[in-house]
């Protein structure tokens, strides 16, 4: 099973991406880790729209969903500019690169091809390992402390 969405690189798109997420997990039955898969795979949406396009609503963005071996998975491709989607620990923790952090520690396995345009997030619904399962609650809850809180 796959389906997909395209969305425009702006506000209604990602909230447009927002409810797909959420329909899609609770098809794939995947409304326990829907806050995992949804954090890390809006992050993705909001690099493209925000860091990659600009929010210029001229560009579109190809949201596809479906199973894989052990849980499910969310491709992005962006159609406009390619975005370098790796995690850079070098770099301060803050915007685009807070951004991959997250979606490098939520994901179970991040695919880049098609020299950035496309990015593959794959989620295991089907048995975490507990120190992975605390590395991403720590994650979450830091996400929470800077982005909800001190807001």
């Amino acid at each position: 099973m796959k389906e997909s969405l395209v969305i425009q690189s702006d506000s209604n798109g990602y909230a447009q991406a927002e409810a797909f997420v959420e329909r899609m997990c609770g098809q794939l039955y995947a409304d326990n880790e829907f806050g995992i898969i949804s954090m890390a795979t809006l992050q993705a949406v909001s690099l493209a729209i925000v860091h990659a396009n600009g929010e210029n609503s001229d560009c579109q963005i190809e949201l596809e969903c479906g199973s894989c071996k052990g849980g499910m998975f969310f491709q992005l491709t962006n159609n406009a500019n390619a975005i370098d989607y790796t995690y850079r620990a070098d770099m301060p923790l803050d915007g685009a690169n807070q951004m991959k952090y997250t979606i490098s520690r939520l994901a179970d396995a991040v695919q880049m091809s098609d020299d950035g345009h496309c990015l593959r997030l794959e989620f295991n619904l089907h048995g975490i390992e507990s120190p992975y399962a605390r590395q991403r609650q720590h994650v979450l809850q830091k996400f929470h402390d800077v982005h909800i809180v001190e807001a």
